[in-house]
């Protein structure tokens, strides 16, 4: 790409960009629909005569991981309405478009130097005089139900193992790096799964108790997000929000108790968690862990990650930040301790055409 990530970045951040708002639609046919906020044509696309119409009305953009506790997928949602005051769009029905991908660049750049927000295929399309599509992320590709067999393994290997083999993946639809990466931040080898379940439940299970969500990444691959506390590392970014919710306070978490088919429940706790803060609480999890100083391990990890009060901040920017799910920013604005910034995990993202609004747990 002729743009590098990182000047993709200062353009985010740049007021004076022109931001180009684009939806790719492919049909069964072969066809391909391109419709954008503003009808103009990308330097690369005229010889080829491609031209972007002015028909998208709308669009809001969902990605989420579990503030609460990990291991569940979230399939990520999109919604795009389209204009059809024309009717030209009447035939357009979900069993008729195979594939959708959302992007975003600037007017004067080549579609190639354009960035992918949500790609995936559409579940369901209503047809009117706005056209209205729901999409999910590629992920929604393993709501089926299999007869589904794996030994035991770390949670990494089977996941990819259960992906690639029933879930109708190939490796190139995962983001294998960061999947094989939960082989080592969390290094408990997973109980054999056996028997007909749908395969994002099977997920759930090989991920169950793990501080973690898995779905469609910006580029439609299938990757993970891992919850973490803030670092308050050099990596953040700065928010300074147009309008902000009142922070939400979640009680920490003393005692944890992890449950599954391997015997007896497991209970970890901290009594001084509980003294500091008497309202703390303890949860119950299901998790297919083998070995029980696994699940000890585990049960660790999550009252480091929760053992303290935590604000979950709703906030709204119009700027076009690159964030993702799971990434470290720095929130400002005035009050509650907020007035020099607290850093904090980003765990929902809803963007639209103008404003996105961040769920920050910091």
């Amino acid at each position: 790409m002729a743009i590098s990530d990182a000047q993709y970045d200062d353009w985010l951040a740049d007021r004076a960009a022109k931001p180009a708002h684009i939806a790719e639609i492919t049909h069964t046919s072969g066809a391909v629909s391109r419709v954008s906020v503003r009808s103009f044509r990308p330097a690369d696309s005229q010889a080829a005569g491609q031209l972007w119409r002015s028909r998208l009305k709308n669009l809001s953009i969902e990605w989420g991981i579990d503030g609460g506790v990990g291991g569940y997928s979230e399939l990520s949602v999109s919604r795009l309405k389209i204009n059809n005051a024309d009717r030209s769009l009447d035939g357009w029905r979900d069993d008729a478009i195979t594939y959708i991908t959302v992007k975003l660049g600037d007017e004067s750049w080549p579609v190639s130097d354009f960035r992918t927000l949500i790609s995936g295929k559409p579940k369901q399309v209503k047809v009117g005089k706005i056209c209205e599509i729901e999409l999910r992320g590629t992920e929604d590709k393993a709501d089926t139900i299999k007869n589904i067999s794996l030994t035991a393994a770390l949670p990494g290997t089977m996941l990819q193992a259960l992906l690639t083999t029933y879930g109708g993946f190939i490796a190139a639809d995962l983001d294998t790096t960061r999947i094989s990466q939960l082989d080592t931040d969390y290094p408990y080898t997973i109980s054999a799964i056996s028997g007909d379940f749908n395969v994002l439940s099977a997920a759930d299970k090989i991920l169950g108790g793990i501080p973690v969500d898995w779905g469609a990444g910006f580029d439609g691959k299938i990757t993970i997000f891992e919850l973490a506390n803030a670092a308050g590392s050099s990596s953040y970014q700065d928010i300074r929000p147009v309008k902000v919710k009142e922070p939400v306070m979640k009680d920490p978490i003393w005692r944890v108790t992890l449950t599954g088919d391997f015997g007896a429940d497991e209970t970890t706790e901290r009594a001084a968690t509980q003294t500091s803060y008497p309202s703390a609480k303890e949860i119950s999890l299901a998790t297919h862990i083998s070995s029980g100083s696994n699940r000890t391990a585990l049960a660790n990890k999550l009252l480091d990650l929760y053992n303290q009060p935590r604000d979950v901040v709703t906030l709204s920017t119009d700027k076009r930040y690159r964030f993702a799910v799971g990434d470290e920013v720095k929130s400002i604005f005035p009050g509650l301790g907020y007035d020099t910034g607290r850093y904090g995990i980003i765990t929902h993202i809803d963007r639209g055409l103008a404003l996105q609004q961040l769920e920050v747990r910091v």
